[in-house]
């Protein structure tokens, strides 16, 4: 008993670590560079997208599922907001979110009633969205925003969303019947059903939260660029990812996941990117330790006991 509450004390507590160690090594090898107020704006930026993308990716995680068509989602989502806006402006968020939330309800319906995994639904989604995205935008590579909407920018801005959105993650997540039912599923999804849960519910609003997100941080992105591009982000999907893992939640799900992993994963790999970045690593050494540290991660947190026999 001792030593399993031992290990499930190293568990809460290694997150922070992390965090902390990320910090000190790469403000010793920016040479003190990392916490100057000029990189602050790039901090928030960057935190903003992962905390943000991670607070809708947790829910998914929770139940052991995955949405890797965010990006793709978000980028669709960008090209047909600016063409809202070329309307009115004011047009450009419902119509990011919207378009978002029915592509995570298309990805949540063919996950949850057809029976396709997550990974391969969302991966043959954004496929799908890429070459949507190119069409779209009739070959064209970009389409640039109503230049007003860039004075809407600001970094004061994108501190009160992420606080707001960030509270009402973890009540969300951490209160509700909603992420306490997306833990049951990750924990046992027959035990889940049998007990009266909805499961094919709970996971197709959870694909719908996933686009709802997707297409709020396509709005903020035409904020910062003033453009739709029909080059998807993948990193930034891949830095989600390793955010929620690096914040403790473990890629199998389960009543062990809690909301404060997308907090401290998110400041981890903010630190990471924009610390490394200073440091002058290259791009390609980069992806190598994001790699590295990913396949560390699902190493050392996969629950194999809950892996079944393939026939």
């Amino acid at each position: 008993m001792k030593a399993e509450n031992s290990k499930k004390t190293i568990q809460k507590i290694l997150p922070f670590l992390g965090l902390v160690c990320v910090i000190v090594l790469l403000e010793i090898g920016s040479g003190g560079d990392l916490l100057q107020v000029r990189n602050v704006s790039t901090l928030v930026n960057e935190v903003f997208i992962l905390m943000i993308g991670s607070s809708a990716m947790v829910f998914l995680m929770a139940q052991g599922n995955l949405d890797l068509s965010m990006m793709a989602n978000m980028a669709i989502s960008c090209v047909f907001a600016v063409k809202a806006a070329h309307v009115l402006p004011i047009l450009a968020l419902p119509v990011g979110v919207g378009i978002g939330v029915g592509i995570g309800l298309i990805n949540g319906f063919i996950h949850a009633k057809c029976k396709i995994d997550s990974f391969i639904t969302t991966i043959g989604m954004s496929f799908v969205l890429t070459g949507l995205v190119i069409v779209a935008l009739n070959n064209q590579g970009s389409l640039p925003a109503p230049m007003e909407m860039i004075e809407w920018n600001s970094t004061e801005l994108r501190i009160v969303i992420l606080i707001i959105i960030g509270a009402l993650g973890f009540w969300l997540f951490e209160y509700s019947s909603f992420g306490k039912y997306c833990k049951a599923i990750g924990s046992c999804e027959e035990a889940a059903r049998q007990s009266g849960i909805n499961v094919s519910k709970v996971k197709i609003l959870s694909f719908a939260l996933a686009g709802g997100i997707s297409g709020f941080l396509a709005f903020f992105s035409i904020l910062r660029t003033g453009t739709a591009t029909s080059s998807v982000p993948t990193n930034t999907m891949f830095n989600i990812l390793i955010a929620v893992l690096l914040g403790g939640v473990s890629i199998t799900g389960g009543s062990t996941s809690k909301f404060r992993a997308v907090f401290i994963g998110s400041l981890t790999m903010a630190f990471l990117s924009v610390g490394m970045t200073i440091c002058g690593i290259d791009t390609t050494i980069q992806q190598l330790i994001r790699g590295a540290i990913f396949i560390g991660i699902v190493f050392a947190t996969y629950d194999r006991r809950g892996i079944a026999i393939i026939k």
